[in-house]
């Protein structure tokens, strides 16, 4: 796993392409050619996207602040709005594989179970109960 700040990955959002990494041309050539990076982390776009860039496969990461808004359009300036904050948490199993999970901490939404011996009788699957599977 590497960690950047800057993105070497231009995300087609022109102005936030603008201010990634000023020699990606030269970091994508170098990082090309490793084998042993499984996975870059990259934010400063305050914008969740994913891509596989150099063979690598990529993930940028949320602000803990204010987000950058979906937009493909050159503005002349960086569109940020109050999307919720997040943080990601990087699960590197023993396997090798990488799981990435993201959490929305300020949501203050209840919780409730869809699944399971918990969940109310009008979402539970049967599947849910005994672990096989059955078409709802």
């Amino acid at each position: 796993m590497l960690f950047l700040h800057h993105s070497p990955v231009a995300l087609d959002i022109p102005d936030l392409d603008d201010i990634g990494l000023r020699n990606a041309p030269d970091f994508g050539g170098i990082i090309g050619s490793l084998r042993n990076v499984r996975h870059l982390f990259f934010g400063h776009v305050h914008r969740p996207a994913s891509e596989i860039w150099q063979g690598i496969p990529f993930s940028t990461q949320r602000s803990l602040f204010n987000q950058s808004a979906l937009n493909f359009r050159r503005d002349g300036g960086i569109l940020d709005n109050l999307e919720p904050p997040a943080f990601s948490v990087v699960d590197m199993r023993h396997s090798g594989d990488i799981v990435l999970h993201m959490h929305e901490f300020v949501d203050q939404s209840p919780g409730f179970y869809i699944s399971g011996l918990h969940a109310l009788e009008e979402t539970r699957n049967p599947s849910d109960v005994d672990g096989t599977f059955t078409q709802p």
